[in-house]
């Protein structure tokens, strides 16, 4: 089992930066840095070097300020979630199909979620939020992938992390082409469910979903059976 290390949590990275800012106003507030002429101005000097260069004086305290914006600015991109790393979201799937149909292929994802900050922020609160708040879409292969992938929840359907029956695919997108044929998961001749992890990794299990040629009937056990699998990086 792959175990993420635990990230520092708001608080003591709130810490941390208070620290540094300290650190960088404690500085500031020593005195002046010292240039040739004593002053609490640093000289810059522009142009290429000559026996007489023009200098810019800049007040030592607005090059303080400045620091410590940077500082803050980079402690609030950080996200809330406490991770350093905000986008790309890439999904890692494996999808398997057996029954009037088989296919098996790993494929990566990179699209799906493109907009979330994080994978435990696409788990909380959605993964396309493009299309609506509170909206998940299961991973997909490539558009030039003879598998086309199109299930998930509709806007405002998704809760965060847990289980989804049948019917809030239903309600969503339920659909999967494997070739030339299309399969609906949602039909009530087919059984479907939908797991979505804290972590964004789920899955989905589904069986006899019938094609758009098939025929069910009672005690119906054609059409396809499968899973889709993913873990979620970011």
């Amino acid at each position: 089992m792959h175990v993420v290390p635990r990230r520092p949590g708001r608080a003591a990275r709130a810490e941390s930066l208070l620290d540094v800012v300290g650190l960088v106003a404690a500085a500031c507030g020593s005195g002046p840095i010292r240039g040739s002429n004593g002053s609490g101005w640093t000289s810059v000097h522009s142009g290429p070097l000559r026996r007489r260069s023009r200098s810019v004086k800049v007040p030592v305290a607005l090059v303080c300020v400045g620091v410590i914006a940077v500082l803050v600015a980079v402690f609030l991109i950080r996200g809330e979630d406490g991770s350093t790393a905000v986008g790309p979201v890439v999904f890692h799937a494996t999808i398997t199909i057996t029954g009037e149909t088989r296919a098996k292929e790993s494929f990566v994802d990179a699209t799906t979620a493109r907009r979330a900050a994080s994978c435990a922020r696409a788990a909380a609160h959605g993964n396309r939020p493009q299309m609506g708040p509170n909206t998940w879409l299961v991973p997909t292969p490539p558009l030039d992938n003879p598998v086309e992938i199109e299930i998930g929840t509709k806007s405002r359907g998704y809760h965060g992390p847990g289980d989804y029956p049948q019917s809030a695919l239903a309600q969503g997108n339920g659909a999967m082409d494997v070739g030339p044929g299309s399969y609906d998961l949602s039909s009530v001749d087919a059984t479907a469910s939908m797991t979505v992890n804290p972590d964004g990794s789920g899955d989905v299990t589904f069986t006899h979903a019938p094609g758009d040629d098939d025929s069910p009937h009672p005690g119906w056990h054609g059409g396809i059976t499968g899973t889709i699998a993913w873990t979620c990086t970011s």
